[in-house]
This record gives structure tokens, sequence and C-alpha cells, in this order.
């Protein structure tokens, strides 16, 4: 009886074990993912900001352009 109340208690150890290694994992695959989420909002930034430095340049372009005709 001892010795199955003793396998009993090991196989509970083991579940413990296994269960606090899965949120070890779940918990760097939700890091991981907060990372991948943070990467993905800097590169649509980027993105916006190339668009905007795009505007600008074309703003700038027509000014001259009118500067240029009003001379």
């Amino acid at each position: 009886m001892e010795s199955v109340q003793a396998e009993l208690e090991l196989q509970r150890q083991a579940v413990l074990e296994l269960e606090a290694r899965l949120l070890e994992v779940q918990a760097a695959e939700a890091e991981a993912q907060q990372e991948a989420d943070a990467r993905a909002a800097q590169e649509a930034a980027l993105v916006e900001m190339d668009k905007a430095a795009v505007a600008l340049n074309k703003q700038r372009a027509q000014l001259r352009a009118q500067l240029a005709s009003a001379h």
C-alpha cells in the first residue's frame, strides 16, 4: 500500500513539474508574440513615416516650383 502511495506521489510531482513547465512555455510564447506584435507595429510606423516623407518631398518640390515661377 505504501508503495502505491509513493508511486502516486511521484506521479503527482511529475504532473506538477509538467504543469510548471507548460506555464513557462506559455509565458515564453506570449512574450514572443508580444515581441512579434511590437515589431509589426514598428514596421507599420516606419511605412507611415516613409509615406509622410514622400508627401513632404512632393510639397517641397511644389513650393520650389511655385517660388521659381513667381520670380
